[in-house]
């Protein structure tokens, strides 16, 4: 009569029985890997391929109500805060409670610092600024917009309103619908 293998712990195993425990082992840790990659995966935003070479930087445009407008560089997961920073900070004007300064940035985006008088209307800095943020004022078009600039560039700086007079294609009347929206300033140097 046989014994029982409980009676005999000294016994050898059935080879194929350590075979089916072993793929058993391994079925079970691939499953929980793939289950883990999955959950991994499952938090990130669309359209942001899931890759080990992501950008350590990106690009923000920067404009409204801060010291020093531009392009800026900054690192990858910076908040509008940093970006402001960068900017040489807000202007006096600048009304920075509405805005959420932990929000993150995103690549090739554009922050707009808002004015507490204007809110987000485009204000426009008649001396220092381009020819496409000219064309967002009512009664500028591109034309316009890059005749003002080359008078700026040549003539130096507009010290007051009535020197936009000088511009071809603005009369007092244009010169009035202009300055009606209230969103021109930085006369002077």
């Amino acid at each position: 009569m046989r014994t029982p293998r409980a009676d005999k712990p000294d016994a050898p195993s059935d080879p194929r029985r350590v075979e089916v425990a072993g793929l058993l082992v391994m079925a079970s840790v691939l499953y929980a890997l793939a289950g883990s990659l999955y959950l991994g995966t499952a938090a990130l935003p669309e359209g942001r391929p899931a890759s080990p070479a992501s950008p350590t930087t990106i690009f923000i445009r920067v404009h409204g109500e801060v010291q020093e407008p531009g392009l800026y560089r900054v690192p990858a997961g910076a908040r509008v805060g940093e970006a402001i920073a960068l900017a040489g900070g807000p202007t006096r004007e600048a009304d920075l409670t509405r805005l959420n300064l932990a929000a993150g940035l995103l690549d090739d985006s554009l922050l707009r610092v808002p004015s507490i008088q204007y809110g987000f209307q485009p204000v426009v800095f008649i001396n220092r600024c381009s020819a496409s943020e000219l064309v967002s004022l009512s009664g500028i078009g591109p034309e316009l917009a890059r005749r003002i600039v080359h008078d700026r560039d040549r003539n130096g700086p507009f010290r007051r309103p009535q020197d936009l007079l000088r511009v071809r294609g603005i009369g007092s009347k244009k010169l009035a619908t202009i300055l009606k929206q209230g969103l021109v300033r930085g006369w002077g140097p």
